[in-house]
């Protein structure tokens, strides 16, 4: 099979997708039939596709469709999939052996774009000393373990020095999502990137595999960043604009 592809199905899985097994009666026959699912639902449809796409793309044959859930109040993207040669394959991936599986750079490349669609984010970070807001190119996750290994293969493989895992909300945090109360039942640890050179590479390896809605935040900050490098340090960004403002016609 394609590394790529399956590397960025097993870092899906490891993300927001999951695996479900179950045992199907049939009440005409009499007889048991187990059932092999690999799923994933999320709010992103186009994070969605590009996980059906995939899947299409190694001989699979998902099924997708759109569901509203009441409990959220908003539509879910669900792709499943039947596989019991896929299924077993994914639960197989312990972590010593997802570590020699990473050594291949094509399974690296597509496992940390597909993590980093699960779980990862793009954002501007406030911090009490700076005066403007600060870029944060953040992964997190509940296993202290895989985020190791994924911060080890940003270094050795890409040259990428993301920071260890730092926790970031503690067992029993109480948050928000949706307008309903969540209380975490493990520590979460984050991966944080904050350089703009380093974010720009970040970018450049896994462009073609991050989905929209999180490639469209960094690149815009990118773009930014080199119209405001043309002016030389120290500047005052506020000036600058009103200068622009007051010359354009």
């Amino acid at each position: 099979m394609k590394k790529l592809e399956l590397g960025y199905i097993t870092g899906i899985v490891k993300g927001d997708g999951c695996l479900y097994f179950s045992v199907y009666h049939n009440k005409k026959t009499g007889y048991n039939y187990p059932r092999y699912l690999i799923v994933l639902g999320v709010v992103d449809e186009a994070f969605a596709e590009s996980f059906k796409e995939t899947l299409i793309s190694i001989n699979m044959n998902p099924t997708y469709y759109k569901q509203f859930k009441k409990t959220i109040g908003v539509s879910v993207y669900r792709v499943e999939c039947f596989s019991k040669e896929l299924f077993e394959w994914l639960t197989d991936i312990k972590h010593d052996q997802l570590k020699i599986l990473c050594e291949n750079i094509e399974f690296a490349r597509g496992f940390i774009a597909g993590f980093f669609n699960s779980e990862g984010y793009f954002r501007y970070w406030y911090y009490s000393r700076c005066r403007r807001p600060q870029p944060l190119l953040a992964i997190y996750n509940t296993d202290l373990k895989l985020l190791t290994l994924i911060k080890d293969i940003l270094w050795n493989t890409f040259k990428i020095p993301i920071s260890e895992p730092e926790l970031r909300t503690p067992k029993g945090f109480s948050k928000k999502i949706r307008n309903r109360e969540f209380k975490t039942t493990k520590n979460c640890y984050a991966l944080n990137l904050r350089k703009k050179a380093y974010i720009e590479s970040f970018q450049q390896l896994f462009s073609n595999l991050i989905i929209p809605s999180k490639k469209e935040k960094i690149t815009e900050y990118l773009n930014e960043q080199k119209y405001w490098d043309q002016f030389p340090l120290p500047w005052n960004k506020g000036m600058i604009k009103r200068e622009m403002r007051e010359s354009t016609p």
